[in-house]
């Protein structure tokens, strides 16, 4: 670290033993659950399951499923863009973005709000074709 950020990352520690807790950076990254579903049932994910529930500190996701459709999707980016700057879009928190039937638009949708898109994936559906789509669609990263 260098003496700025140095001396700004301590007044930021202070203020937050103080009781004053203060954003140091803007986020890096957003997560967005355009898939809230999954064709798994892990025990330690907070997707429908009472194990995951309880390891998240007793609160699970709702059990509503479904996709978020292409034009809520556009005005959440819009929101993201008027509350913090951010470098990246993941789509991806407790939900399979891979079950998305129209995962490679909101990919494209991020590159064109300036996001690096990215997606977490149980990986389970990926195959060479969607995989290339994807590519092409612009994902920047990937987590399996």
């Amino acid at each position: 670290m260098n003496g700025r950020r140095t001396r700004a990352f301590l007044r930021a520690t202070a203020g937050y033993l103080a009781g004053r807790p203060a954003a140091v950076a803007p986020p890096v990254q957003f997560l967005v659950e355009a898939a809230a579903l999954c064709n798994y049932r892990c025990t330690y994910c907070v997707r429908g399951t009472a194990a995951g529930a309880a390891m998240s500190g007793g609160s699970s996701l709702p059990a509503r499923e479904g996709r978020m459709p292409l034009e809520t999707f556009r005005i959440i980016l819009g929101k993201i863009r008027e509350a913090a700057p951010a470098a990246a879009v993941s789509l991806s928190f407790g939900g399979e973005p891979l079950l998305h039937d129209r995962i490679v638009d909101l990919i494209r949708t991020c590159n064109e709000h300036g996001y690096a898109a990215g997606v977490t994936t149980n990986g389970s559906l990926l195959r060479e074709p969607l995989a290339r789509a994807l590519a092409s669609g612009g994902l920047r990263y990937g987590l399996l």
